[in-house]
């Protein structure tokens, strides 16, 4: 092999490496099961809201129930999504450092919107949780998915139409979720025309 022929052979090497470690395998049910996951939490916070503010009591509580099943079986998926991967070895470098900022952002805000009710009480801790997801979707979008952008979009104008639309707010911030979250996940889920 004469130099010119190994300096072809490294450089088609480099771009192979490049394209592997760039590209990022993203999870079509993480997006999904964990948007209506939060969008299920977010209706009944807001059926709750309407049923203290109409002076009617408490919301039944098998819709406390099903808001606790959906983030169990969100838990349940995430747990089973992440093993798969492990055994398979498929996480690239990237990928592992995404995951990881995931579920810091989302740990933090989970244990601060529901383990702090005396400050994020309210519609301060589902907001915050929306606003959680909106920042890990604009860290994927920095790395050049524009679905992702759409998706922080969504989430982001889902908080402000909430903020300026009281007697709605749980179904708008569950909206955003649908749409923006587990939108995500439907649009990764479907395969890319451009490879």
């Amino acid at each position: 092999m004469d130099r010119s022929e190994a300096h072809q052979h490294l450089e088609l090497v480099g771009k192979i490496l490049s394209r592997t470690e760039s590209r990022i395998e993203y999870v079509p049910s993480l997006f999904i099961v964990w948007g209506f996951a939060a969008a299920i939490s977010d209706i009944v916070w807001q059926v709750s809201s309407s049923a203290f503010r109409a002076g009617t009591g408490a919301p039944p509580s098998n819709l406390m129930w099903l808001a606790g099943a959906a983030f169990v079986i969100a838990v349940v998926n995430q747990i089973l999504v992440v093993r798969r991967m492990q055994s398979a070895d498929r996480r690239s470098l990237k990928g592992q450092q995404i995951g990881r900022m995931f579920g810091a952002t989302f740990g933090t805000a989970m244990i601060l919107a529901y383990g702090a009710p005396q400050i994020f009480h309210g519609w301060a801790g589902p907001t915050m949780f929306n606003a959680a997801a909106a920042i890990a979707l604009w860290f994927i979008a920095q790395q050049g998915d524009r679905r992702a952008g759409v998706a922080t979009g969504v989430m982001i104008a889902s908080i402000l139409a909430a903020a300026w639309y009281e007697p709605l707010r749980g179904y708008i911030l569950a909206a955003g979720w649908i749409v923006g979250y587990a939108g995500l996940g439907v649009a990764y889920a479907m395969p890319r025309r451009n490879g």
